[in-house]
């Protein structure tokens, strides 16, 4: 396999130029140095947005405030989000610290948002989009977080590209392996963002946009909601029903069904909540969610289409 030309959305030289535009900001309601670092970690370590908002300060901290080498996501039994986070960004979550200390005093702790709004609660995707726009706009940028990701992911291609010439078993073919690990997307769909060749939609979808037809959430998340839990025959009912109209990858329709089984499978006490909270966890760790007005899945961000 050859070295991929990276196509980012977004040039290096612009993603640095932006961070370094909202960090040096002066803007009375917008805290700069927060909305910068969290793009921070949405270009060096690939977050995507619903991981970006979740984050506490125990995420990235431990009870000494020394950094933690992995942000771990959720209880094991729904199926842990682990992000591993290189030496090499460690400098930013230390720059970082002092910041948040003097944001809180005396409130400050591991439960705290790591990234706190003006009213130091969690961000959302609606106020944080708000506020990027807000700087991007003086820049004449186009710019979402998805559209950072994607580009984070390329420089991480690019850093592992370069470093062929002195580590000897930098290879391509291990390249776009540990970069897949770093996206945490099949090798596939990872070349296809290195590529350029992923459809970006734009912004939030309704679901009659995406698909052919529509199939609620609830209806879905209703067949989980027994006393007994479902059989891999009942799992697989579902999965092809999702599949005619929500998975345009076989890869990730197969993805989906080995891991919402296993996520079931993991524990036979299970109960309700815990159940439907399984199969959304699946959904939207492969881009997908359910949208709370009309409880109706639609994809987050993408789709990728099958040659």
């Amino acid at each position: 396999m050859s070295w991929i030309e990276t196509k980012p959305p977004i040039s290096y030289s612009a993603v640095d130029q932006l961070i370094q535009h909202i960090e040096a900001s002066t803007e009375k309601f917008i805290d700069g140095v927060v909305l910068a670092t969290a793009l921070k970690f949405v270009y060096g370590l690939g977050l995507k947005k619903n991981e970006l908002f979740s984050l506490s300060v125990g995420h990235v901290f431990d009870a000494s405030l020394s950094p933690l080498n992995a942000i771990i996501i959720g209880p094991l039994s729904l199926g842990q989000i682990v992000i591993s986070i290189p030496t090499r960004f460690n400098p930013t979550i230390l720059n970082y610290l002092p910041h948040l200390q003097n944001l809180y005093g005396a409130g400050f702790g591991l439960n705290v948002p790591l990234f706190p709004n003006r009213t130091k609660g969690p961000y959302n995707d609606t106020s944080f989009s708000r506020h990027l726009d807000v700087f991007a706009q003086s820049l004449k940028m186009q710019v979402n977080l998805e559209k950072i990701r994607k580009t984070g992911i390329c420089e991480y291609y690019d850093h592992l590209k370069a470093m062929q010439a002195t580590v000897w078993w930098m290879s391509s073919i291990r390249a776009l392996d540990l970069t897949a690990e770093f996206a945490r997307r099949t090798e596939r769909h990872t070349e296809a963002i290195l590529r350029g060749q992923i459809q970006p939609w734009g912004g939030k979808l309704r679901t009659q946009a995406v698909v052919r037809r529509q199939i609620s959430g609830d209806d879905l998340t209703l067949r989980l909601m027994n006393n007994t839990l479902p059989s891999e025959t009942e799992i697989m009912e579902i999965i092809r029903e999702l599949a005619l109209a929500y998975f345009p990858s076989l890869s990730r329709l197969e993805e989906f069904r080995t891991e919402l089984t296993n996520a079931i499978r993991r524990n036979s006490a299970l109960n309700e909540p815990e159940i439907i909270a399984a199969f959304h966890a699946q959904l939207e760790a492969l881009g997908f969610g359910v949208d709370p007005d009309d409880r109706a899945i639609y994809s987050r961000d993408e789709r990728l289409w099958d040659e």
